[in-house]
């Protein structure tokens, strides 16, 4: 369905309600293919699957974070900034991957190995976070920057002082209360079982 209206049917406004199941079809069907050829891989990277999927989550994660962090408190980000810094955390968050399922092929004293393999994921994730963050900077300051009313509303900051009351009249002391309660939980978790 994603596919089908989010992609497809973009590109192919005149397509039949019946040429939208059918691609839907094929989509789910490729998903599926993908899915069961991609079980191999799981196995190789370890026997529990929550570790196996933090691990894939730590090499996608970053990227997005960096992006979305930067493109909500920094009026500077481009759009291009964006899609380099999702690109290099990509790229390295896949060349890790691959790195990891063959790493009976590299040398275990080598400085690839040390680096890019038996690093701890939640380093990695940091390393790669903060390199996103640094690609997202240095490409914004060589491309166009957006023109101010394209932020309006969209950055922190860049609402207008009635959006900004609007937002503080939509919570109260109560909210703020619960959250302290609950990142106090969330840091309690945390520092239990570190």
């Amino acid at each position: 369905m994603l596919f089908t209206v989010d992609f497809y049917k973009k590109y192919n406004p005149e397509a039949s309600e019946r040429r939208l199941v059918h691609i839907g079809r094929i989509a789910t069907a490729v998903v599926v293919i993908l899915g069961i050829a991609w079980i191999p891989i799981m196995r190789g990277m370890g026997q529990v699957l929550y570790a196996y999927l933090q691990d894939v989550q730590s090499l996608l994660a970053p990227g997005i974070a960096a992006v979305f962090f930067l493109g909500v408190f920094w009026q500077g980000a481009t759009a291009m900034g964006g899609l380099a810094g999702l690109t290099v955390g990509f790229v390295l968050g896949m060349i890790r991957l691959f790195s990891r399922i063959f790493e009976t092929s590299f040398d275990p004293n080598g400085v690839y190995y040390h680096w890019m393999i038996a690093t701890n994921w939640l380093h990695y994730c940091i390393f790669l976070f903060l390199l996103c963050l640094l690609t997202i900077v240095v490409v914004s300051q060589f491309t166009p920057k957006p023109r101010p009313e394209q932020l309006q509303n969209l950055t922190y900051g860049s609402g207008t002082p009635e959006q900004r009351a609007e937002t503080r009249a939509s919570w109260n002391h109560w909210d703020v209360i619960h959250t302290c309660i609950i990142v106090g939980f969330i840091a309690a978790f945390y520092a239990y079982f570190w």
